[in-house]
């Protein structure tokens, strides 16, 4: 690993988002991604007063990303997702955004 030289090639390197892409029998593959502290921030405090299935769906929601690194779901989603996503699925994401955003599967479900 180098050093780095300036602020600008920091900034560079940290500004691409560490990514998974999350395999979901029967359906494809998902991509999630690390959020930013900014993100995170917001995230943990949209937890407030849900549920732990919630909670989940909040983090698929917040870190769900298409091939172009846009935003998979919506809010609008979050019904939908509770609804029709299956337990193993909704744990198979939850799992891969929660080990990139450097959550244990607990604290995004307590948060």
């Amino acid at each position: 690993m180098s050093i780095l030289k300036d602020k600008k090639a920091f900034f560079a390197a940290v500004a691409k988002p560490e990514v998974a892409d999350v395999e979901i029998p029967g359906a494809g593959t998902i991509r999630v991604k690390a959020l930013s502290v900014a993100e995170l921030i917001a995230f943990e405090e949209g937890l407030k007063d849900k549920s732990d299935v919630e909670k989940a769906v909040a983090l698929i929601v917040a870190t769900a990303i298409d091939g172009s690194g846009a935003p998979f779901f919506g809010a609008e989603d979050a019904a939908q997702l509770q609804s029709t996503l299956s337990p193993k699925a909704l744990t198979l994401i939850t799992d891969a955004a929660a080990r990139l955003n450097a959550l244990s599967k607990d604290d995004a479900e307590k948060k």
